[in-house]
């Protein structure tokens, strides 16, 4: 009788197991040198495995997980222990087989490797049950093949990754569906597993139109946003925000959250909160980068007080640009996007630092095309774009003469225009 109910608790757990279908994912999240993390979504709740192998070698590992509803049926399997520089594969029961390399041990041993990095903002996917009347927001997500054609290692997603409608904003599960639903199309699935992914927020895929800290339901967009986008230094500034930090081959990101500490715009109103600007202040100053990016929502040089870029916060925008200055910090690019449209904007704040701001957007939504003449005393003339697009930040040359060649693409990877910064000196 013993021997009976095993076998029949085995069978169930094989049937249940045999159930399980990924409906989105995988995703390969942050990879460092000895790890990486795996993001899933499943149709249906229990349990599923993850086999992994180092490439080359005859020994399969196994991670078993348990998938629930409360997490929306996603999951994030953690690698440990792996090889720096190291392909591995992997593969769920019925699913095909996917690659990653590790990151390579190269400090103090030979110069850091080039490598390319992904980045843009404004994902709308279309779902017309819950879109308003009229022409479609979104311009279609072929841009992800151009994307996954350039063979990034990194894509950074800056915020506006989807588009809540106002039917999501009212309860934790329309997060879970809006997110689920923009993660499951077509062609956003097929670049997925193709190189590590990060992302920040802003106030599309954070709450309703301009959603700042004082939002009552902040607690959806934060644990939604979790569940949807492993990091590897979740929660960097704060267990109540939702920044993160990576390096990647000797450069550091910086990724920040515009929307948990943001009041309404006023002049001594915050974007981004003293305390998380400080912490900001901090690293970089610790950071040894040629180049350190920082990831933020909104824009932080144009000069134009309208929309959300931080110029309607002057004294805060004037603190953090002060305290640049002040502690003599080089190599400064801030990524932004929000605005559906690319440009980058420089300010020298002394003659031996720069600061840029590259704004990249949109991917899918709708470009704007009213901002060509906009005030903005800081943008890098030829470089305004009104068009669906997307960055590539190469970073090219030895440790002590890196470079950050910048191009921008439109949909179809075409380039349209490419600049090149230099370390400082």
């Amino acid at each position: 009788m013993k021997a009976f109910l095993l076998g029949l608790t085995t069978l169930f757990f094989l049937l249940d197991a045999a159930s399980q279908k990924l409906i989105s994912g995988p995703m390969l999240g942050p990879v460092s040198h000895r790890s990486a993390l795996i993001w899933i979504q499943t149709d249906v709740p229990g349990s599923i495995d993850l086999s992994y192998q180092k490439i080359g070698s005859d020994r399969w590992n196994v991670i078993h997980a348990q998938v629930s509803d409360d997490a929306c049926r996603a999951y994030t399997f953690r690698l440990e222990q792996l090889e720096p520089g190291t392909e591995y594969r992997y593969q769920f029961s019925g699913s095909e087989t996917y690659q990653f390399k590790t990151q390579q041990d190269w400090a103090y041993k030979t110069e850091p490797p080039a490598f390319t990095v992904a980045a843009g903002s404004c994902v709308y996917v279309n779902d017309p049950l819950y879109d308003r009347p009229g022409k479609a927001y979104g311009q279609g997500t072929e841009i992800f093949k151009s994307i996954m054609e350039d063979r990034p290692d990194v894509m950074l997603w800056l915020g506006d990754n989807t588009y809540l409608r106002p039917a999501d904003v009212s309860s934790r599960s329309g997060y879970a569906h809006r997110y689920s639903h923009t993660r499951m199309d077509p062609n956003i699935q097929k670049f997925l597993p193709t190189c590590a992914h990060y992302a920040i927020t802003d106030d599309h895929d954070y709450g309703p139109n301009n959603a700042n800290g004082s939002y009552p339901n902040k607690e959806w967009p934060l644990s939604i946003f979790r569940l949807f986008w492993p990091t590897a230094a979740q929660q960097a500034h704060s267990a109540s925000d939702l920044s993160s930090y990576f390096e990647w081959n000797g450069i550091d990101f910086f990724l920040l959250d515009n929307r948990s500490w943001r009041e309404e715009p006023g002049d001594s109103a915050d974007m981004l909160g003293k305390s998380q600007i400080d912490w900001l202040i901090q690293n970089l100053k610790a950071s040894r980068a040629p180049f350190k990016m920082v990831a933020v929502g909104g824009q932080i040089l144009n000069s134009y007080k309208g929309f959300e870029n931080m110029a309607r916060y002057p004294v805060e925008r004037t603190y953090l640009l002060n305290r640049l200055r002040s502690e003599e910090i080089q190599g400064v690019v801030f990524l932004s996007g929000d605005r559906h449209m690319t440009e980058l904007s420089a300010l020298d704040l002394s003659d031996e630092i720069t600061v840029y701001d590259l704004t990249l957007s949109p991917l899918s939504s709708r470009p704007n095309n009213i901002s060509a003449d906009e005030a903005n005393a800081n943008r890098v003339e030829g470089t305004y774009v009104d068009v669906n697009n997307y960055g590539l930040l190469h970073f090219e040359g030895p440790y002590n003469k890196r470079v950050l060649r910048i191009e921008v693409k439109d949909g179809d990877g075409e380039t349209i225009w490419t600049k090149t910064l230099e370390k400082e000196q």
